[in-house]
């Protein structure tokens, strides 16, 4: 037995979600290297001078629960999506890119695909690249009923001077 299963860690499920999420991740041509990583390689987009990245981390909160509930889980993945454009958004940038974290207590593949489903379709309609992540299974910790999904996002605009100066015009 190994020491992931020794912990509890249903290591099958991991890779047949890992081969589900593949068919998702990277579908924009920006991406450089290869799917697989923990972490992505992206180009700033052409056309920002002195470009600055805001980065933005949000939550769904109670919103898992209901999700469980309801056994639909897509709306957690859009949500996340949401939250982190609108606060990048709020700084004058345009999300370019997400990055995933999905902690659960028991690796459900049903439901960690239509999770990571729903932040692809929301990256998708609003033009920013969804470029990987982790999912992490922890039965003992958080008991095999717990849903913590984390997020990352950035996106680049303009200086921060010509932002600042815009902003003390009233702007």
């Amino acid at each position: 037995m190994s020491a992931y299963a020794s912990a509890g860690v249903d290591v099958d499920a991991a890779g047949s979600v890992v081969e589900a999420l593949r068919r998702l991740l990277g579908r924009g041509s920006d991406l450089l290297g290869s799917l697989g990583g923990f972490g992505a390689a992206l180009p700033l987009p052409a056309g920002y001078r002195e470009p600055v990245l805001v980065t933005a981390t949000d939550g769904v909160g109670t919103k898992t629960e209901i999700a469980r509930l309801l056994d639909r889980h897509d709306t957690i993945g859009r949500d996340l999506v949401a939250m982190c454009a609108d606060d990048v958004v709020c700084h004058g940038a345009r999300p370019i890119w997400f990055l995933d974290y999905l902690a659960v207590g028991k690796l459900q593949p049903r439901m960690v695909t239509s999770i990571v489903g729903g932040i692809a379709a929301a990256c998708e309609e609003i033009d920013c690249e969804l470029v990987g992540g982790e999912t992490a299974e922890h039965p003992r910790p958080h008991g095999t009923r717990c849903l913590r999904p984390g997020r990352l996002l950035r996106g680049p605009r303009g200086t921060l001077r010509a932002h600042r100066r815009q902003r003390r015009a009233g702007g």
